[in-house]
């Protein structure tokens, strides 16, 4: 009676161990049959589905997080249910995921002679808008005299079409083209310009005077010491011998004239501090 009862156990013990080795293993070579088994959906992990003739019985495979395989009837409610929870869980990840354009680096030249061609390659090479573009708009009225300057922006390069006020403040304020306090608003701003340039000093009117050729390339011939309010400069560019004759700052004013100035000289170098400030503020006020 012992020996039978303690070959029952042998036999049992050698079922239990080839049961667990082909369900450890069913993940490779597939289910040979199918069981009961069941596990908190949360323990699963990823399932496949087997069918006939390539493997013996039609069954789902779900690997569970501690990398044991169970075979399951997929007609089976449980194994039913155990499928739309990791298949709404896929669908989750999937949603959460985003996919970022990669950007490419443009090393830029600041001479003249190249910066039509840097100017391309940015349109080219960097997705999504610049960062100085309007995004949206704002109906918000300010007092005309806190407007020092402003820019028209195009849907060719920005998503929208706006126009970019400065303001004394060294905010930026986005405005619709169409509205009558934004015509208004740009009217006054041509009018103090148009004041400005019968006040600003002959010397850099015209290039036939200030020594800068304003057609392509562009050099500047010749550096002038005339000192304007920096809040009149909108931007500046370097440029380097050999592509010109000198070495100089081209500085561009709101008249829509040219200073060319030393590099050297104490005042150019305040100057261009002072427009790359204004700069940075306009990328953080957009």
């Amino acid at each position: 009676m012992k020996l039978h009862v303690s070959g029952f156990s042998a036999v049992l013990l050698l079922w239990l161990l080839v049961s667990s080795s082909v369900q450890e293993d069913a993940h490779k070579t597939g289910c040979l049959s199918t069981t009961d088994t069941k596990t908190p959906h949360t323990n699963l992990r990823s399932y496949t589905i087997q069918q006939k003739p390539l493997f013996p019985v039609h069954a789902v495979r779900f690997l569970t997080l501690k990398g044991i395989t169970i075979c399951s009837d997929p007609t089976s409610p449980w194994a039913i249910k155990a499928m739309k929870h990791l298949n709404g869980k896929k669908k989750q990840r999937q949603s959460n995921i985003t996919i970022r354009p990669s950007v490419k680096v443009v090393h830029m030249d600041t001479s003249t002679t190249n910066m039509a061609r840097v100017s391309a390659q940015l349109k080219k090479q960097t997705y999504g808008p610049p960062m100085s573009c309007c995004l949206r708009l704002r109906d918000r009225k300010l007092h005309l005299d806190k407007i020092l300057n402003y820019r028209i922006q195009t849907e060719d390069l920005c998503p929208i079409r706006a126009v970019l006020f400065q303001t004394v403040a060294g905010k930026t304020l986005c405005s619709d083209p169409e509205s009558s306090w934004t015509k208004s608003a740009m009217w006054k701003v041509d009018e103090e310009q148009r004041k400005l340039r019968g006040q600003i000093p002959e010397a850099v009117e015209g290039a036939s005077v200030d020594g800068c050729n304003t057609s392509p390339p562009g050099c500047c011939l010749t550096v002038k010491n005339i000192r304007i309010p920096a809040f009149n400069i909108v931007g500046y560019s370097i440029q380097e011998i050999p592509l010109c004759s000198i070495k100089a700052v081209r500085f561009q004013m709101v008249a829509g004239k040219t200073l060319c100035s030393k590099p050297e000289s104490n005042w150019t170098k305040s100057a261009m501090r002072k427009v790359k400030e204004e700069q940075r503020k306009l990328r953080a006020g957009s």
